[in-house]
């Protein structure tokens, strides 16, 4: 199964980068640099994680977290910012944030690994919930 990723950032330079590493790395990924329009793409596409930055001209990049876990809680939340503020770290794990890394990225494996740990803990749960689901 392909593992889907869903990058948002309104740096073009920044999707593209991570696109390209993500890709050679074997996921499946989409970006989009509007965070108006990420929820389309999040409603259209099932993603096991999605990336999105804190701030943007358009939409809060927290504002677009705290809709995509309303929408689907299982869906894996990693945000990006350069812009690092202790208030902002914290709404970003009480909206159910995974992680939180800077830009620029100094370590892409470290990112590599919190993605795979993203998706192992969404696969633990699926498979917990139809356990329960078969149990009934």
């Amino acid at each position: 199964m392909s593992i889907k990723i869903l990058i948002i950032d309104d740096e073009e330079d920044i999707t593209k980068m991570l696109k390209n590493f993500l890709e050679i790395e074997g996921f499946e990924v989409d970006t989009c640099n509007d965070p108006t329009k990420a929820m389309s793409f999040v409603e259209k596409e099932h993603y096991s994680v999605v990336m999105t930055d804190i701030k943007m001209p358009q939409m809060s990049g927290l504002d677009l977290l705290k809709q995509i876990k309303a929408y689907d809680g299982l869906t894996q939340v990693i945000v990006m910012t350069g812009f690092v503020t202790m208030e902002n770290i914290l709404t970003a794990f009480r909206r159910g944030a995974n992680n939180v890394f800077f830009k620029p990225f100094e370590n892409m494996d470290l990112l590599k690994k919190e993605i795979d740990f993203a998706v192992s803990r969404m696969d633990r749960v699926r498979q917990v919930l139809k356990e329960l689901a078969s149990s009934k």
